[in-house]
């Protein structure tokens, strides 16, 4: 955390989280492999909006997101993925803002 000793630093707050992007899954949203998303865990997405999902054991993964009867549905251009309410999933957070990287 900053402490104001140096006014470079900026520490983010705690319920921001930031996510680098491996792959190109969510080009059709503008974000692509090397990306940065940054994610606040206070805020689930809206049906149909980026999020941040822990399942199969910690792994992250970001993707739309629709919530349908008992069941949570994440897509992208690449593929689509069905969970129901006995599987091991949790929305991490809401996609805020992404970060391009510019070489």
């Amino acid at each position: 955390m900053n402490d104001g000793s140096d006014p470079g630093k900026h520490a983010a707050p705690e319920h921001i989280v930031m996510a680098p992007v491996k792959g190109n899954s969510l080009a059709e949203y503008g974000i692509v492999d090397g990306d940065c998303l940054v994610i606040d865990t206070r805020l689930r997405p809206d049906d149909g909006g980026l999020g941040l999902v822990r399942c199969l054991q910690g792994e992250l993964i970001a993707h739309v997101i629709y919530v349908g009867d008992g069941s949570l549905i994440l897509y992208t251009e690449a593929e689509m993925l069905v969970f129901s309410a006995d599987d091991e999933v949790e929305v991490a957070g809401r996609v805020t803002a992404v970060q391009h990287y510019f070489g």
